[in-house]
């Protein structure tokens, strides 16, 4: 399941909703690796997504809460197997 280091916020708009994680603690590496699998899982236990439906987006990046300089998300890949 799920680790506990992750916040997660669902908002439902017109005829789609968003589902978002949000690390507890700063990352202290800039390559991350972690099993998406566990996110979806954690999703459908909450109600928010249901096993029938179709992954289609996969975002990452990072929130700037102050003085950020020189930031930015280079590369970004998800391997489905």
């Amino acid at each position: 399941m799920l680790h506990h280091g992750w916040r997660c916020d669902f908002h439902v708009y017109t005829n789609t909703g968003t589902i978002t994680y949000f690390a507890l603690s700063q990352a202290e590496s800039a390559n991350l690796s972690f099993d998406l699998a566990a996110f979806i899982q954690h999703a459908v236990s909450m109600g928010y997504l249901q096993d029938a439906w179709y992954l289609t987006t996969v975002l990452g990046g990072f929130e700037v809460y102050s003085r950020g300089t020189d930031l930015a998300v280079t590369d970004f890949h998800a391997t489905v197997n």
